[in-house]
Parts: C-alpha cells; sequence; structure tokens
C-alpha cells in the first residue's frame, strides 16, 4: 500500500507502508525487517559476559591475604 509521508522539510513524498497491530509502518526499501532469528544470532555472535561482578583472583603474586600473613608472622618474630 502507498501513502503520503509530508516530511519536516514541508515537501510530500510517496511511500510503501503495511498495517501492524501497532499502526502503519513505513517500508523502506532495499531494508528487511529484524526477525528473531536475526536477533538471537547477533545474540549468539557475542562473547559471553559475567551475569554479575566477578571477584579479582586472589593468587599467587597478587595474593593480599598471604602477603598479610606473611608480614604478621614476620613482624611477631622480629619483636
Amino acid at each position: 500500500m502507498t501513502e503520503t509521508y509530508l516530511a519536516p522539510d514541508g515537501k510530500r513524498y510517496a511511500v510503501d507502508v503495511e498495517e501492524t497491530p501497532e499502526g502503519l509502518q513505513i517500508m523502506l526499501a532495499g531494508v528487511k525487517p529484524r526477525t528473531m532469528k536475526d536477533k538471537l544470532d547477533w545474540l549468539m555472535a557475542q562473547p559471553m559476559q559475567p551475569r554479575k561482578q566477578q571477584k579479582p583472583r586472589n593468587i599467587g603474586l597478587f595474593d593480599e591475604d598471604r602477603r598479610n600473613q606473611l608480614a604478621r608472622i614476620s613482624h611477631t618474630t622480629l619483636l
């Protein structure tokens, strides 16, 4: 179905429209509607993200608990 569209610059254009439950939708040439498959494909292509904030690793060189314990032990042996 074709209807006229009043652009912001005051000109009228003939455009293709489609009736949907939400109302009239303008159909642009060369642009296809996004389907649920398109949305799911895009989500699957994204890298996995954690659902909540992750705690930093506390092992090896960055193990603050062990460093604090060693500082406490060395402090008590010097006294």
